[in-house]
């Protein structure tokens, strides 16, 4: 844990210094802080922090025969329940868990934390594997390590300015294609600014709300198209990865029979 944090502190400090760098400082609003959520901040430190401790801890610590581990279950099974309710029932929740209720964002927040456990699940599975039963050494596993965090910092950057410029590249060929010669196009603006003419509105400000109507589907289909791009160079990458284990000398266990299963 320690060597992970010492590998990553550079890559976060400049990730700190350029945001500190790029946002606007505004002058402290403190009356904010009368509605900050602390009591449930506080209760989410400690049921989640115990919560952690527990689960990380609970086999080094032969689990319900340490008073650590004891400690820890029963202070999430305290202040988690009562994180829960503050954030379900607080007029300022610092996590609005009623959110939840849209079933398209619960169902998403589950499809995620199955994933996290299987990537992070993996993050600890493959040095483990390297040095028990591959016979690597503790610095061939930290070599690994920083590799695979080397690896992706290069591709959130490179992501990140795919996204931009592809996004940015669509947006104007999509742009030569909608004109307003086009009977689509028109049949769309007259059909969004038909229904803001239902709600009040004059006409020009109804056309005006047709056309930000439809620079915005044009900015999401941009958009789809860059992020389908990035999905596909991901995939590829990973496809192109996965044939390197082709390549791959076969190990011997000592006894000399080949590493079986």
């Amino acid at each position: 844990m320690a060597d992970g944090f010492l590998h990553q502190f550079p890559s976060r400090a400049v990730m700190l210094a350029a945001i500190a760098y790029a946002i606007d400082s505004q002058p402290p609003n403190f009356d904010l802080l009368r509605q900050g959520d602390w009591f449930g901040i506080g209760c989410m430190a400690i049921g989640l922090g115990s919560l952690i401790a527990f689960l990380e801890e609970g086999q080094n610590q032969d689990w319900f025969t340490s008073t650590f581990i004891q400690h820890c279950f029963e202070l999430a099974l305290v202040f988690i329940p009562l994180f829960l309710i503050i954030e379900i029932f607080g007029k300022h929740p610092v996590v609005n868990l009623r959110l939840l209720l849209e079933r398209s964002l619960a169902l998403s927040s589950v499809v995620n934390f199955v994933m996290g456990a299987g990537l992070y699940g993996s993050v600890f599975l493959l040095p483990q594997y390297l040095e028990q039963v591959q016979q690597y050494s503790a610095d061939g596993s930290a070599l690994f390590n920083i590799a695979r965090n080397l690896g992706g910092s290069v591709g959130t950057a490179l992501l990140s300015t795919m996204i931009t410029q592809r996004e940015q590249f669509h947006d104007f060929r999509i742009g030569e294609r909608v004109t307003g010669y086009s009977l689509q196009v028109q049949s769309f603006l007259n059909s969004q600014a038909a229904q803001y003419d239902k709600q009040g509105g004059d006409p020009v400000a109804a056309m005006k709300h047709a056309y930000k109507s439809l620079q915005a589907a044009v900015q999401v289909s941009s958009f789809v198209m860059a992020f389908s791009e990035c999905f596909l160079v991901v995939g590829s990458v990973l496809l192109a990865g996965s044939l390197v284990i082709w390549f791959y000398r076969k190990t011997k266990a000592a006894g000399g029979a080949p590493a079986g299963h």
